[in-house]
């Protein structure tokens, strides 16, 4: 009977029913068996989104008020508390993602989840504070409707989280480290791209000073300007690319996308050829 709807929680009322988007329409279709009432509607504009919630929480809000008995309680004010919470800190990405050719990049752009712990035992993901509900679960304070549970691996280590809220189906994070966080990959672009037009401003202002080196300072610097020229017309052409908005992308590709990548990778390689050149020069003295 379920078979392509999610189940869901309005105002304490078990619902099903399901939505679909894209950047110029939003629909939505809820059913409350118990009640035999449904609500459909549907938008054909880039703000329909808000619409389409906004009318179905005062639908309701209207017609099924909460029956919520109790306020959530925000959590323990305890130690205990507190680091057990901590264990769920960290980030997560949407599993609903490509993993692989150039449309793995749209994870650069999405924005990743972030779990911080709060001191009174709770957590917070972005504006919205959970209270703890059970073994791996949390319960918004603002909305009880909307969970957050938790998944583990084989040796109990959180690994996974899974938002659950009442205006569709419950969405699968997978829990991510560091280096494979959007913003470390952000700031590594960006951190290349100052370093690189560093050196290029550096080498025009030096040009005047290029006959005076010796040949190994000469090659040595040549290669690195070529590295850093490299990655500056391989970030432009990136960023031309990325212009029309990721729907371009998913839809048509990315233009130049392999002599980006050869431009990059030229790059890489006099980046290594110039430090070898400058590591043998310091050798001969």
């Amino acid at each position: 009977m379920l078979h392509g709807f999610f189940e869901q929680i309005h105002n304490g009322r078990f619902a099903y029913g399901h939505s679909g988007s894209t950047a110029i329409f939003h629909t939505r279709m809820t059913l409350l068996p118990e009640d035999g009432v449904g609500l459909f509607i549907s938008t054909n504009s880039p703000e329909g989104r808000r619409i389409v919630s906004a009318f179905e929480r005062a639908f309701f809000n209207r017609y099924f008020p909460p029956v919520h008995a109790d306020t959530v309680q925000s959590g323990e004010a305890n130690p205990e508390a507190r680091q057990r919470a901590r264990e769920y800190a960290g980030a997560y990405r949407s599993t609903r993602r490509a993993y692989s050719d150039y449309q793995k990049m749209g994870a650069l752009f999405t924005g990743d989840r972030f779990i911080r712990a709060t001191a009174n035992g709770g957590i917070a993901l972005g504006g919205s504070r959970y209270a703890p509900g059970g073994a791996d679960l949390f319960t918004s304070i603002s909305n009880p409707d909307n969970r957050l549970a938790f998944g583990r691996d084989q040796d109990g280590a959180v690994n996974a989280m899974f938002l659950g809220t009442n205006s569709g189906a419950a969405v699968a994070f997978e829990r991510i480290g560091f280096w494979d966080q959007a913003r470390t990959h952000q700031r590594v672009l960006m951190l290349g791209l100052v370093v690189s037009l560093g050196v290029l401003v550096g080498a025009i202002w030096l040009f005047p000073k290029w006959r005076q080196m010796t040949r190994g300072e000469q090659v040595a610097r040549g290669l690195v300007l070529g590295a850093s020229a490299s990655y500056v017309i391989g970030f432009l052409l990136f960023m031309l690319a990325l212009s029309g908005g990721l729907g371009a992308v998913y839809r048509e590709g990315v233009d130049n996308l392999h002599l980006i990548l050869t431009l990059w990778f030229v790059g890489a390689v006099l980046a290594l050829a110039a430090f070898a050149t400058m590591g043998l020069a310091w050798v001969k003295g």
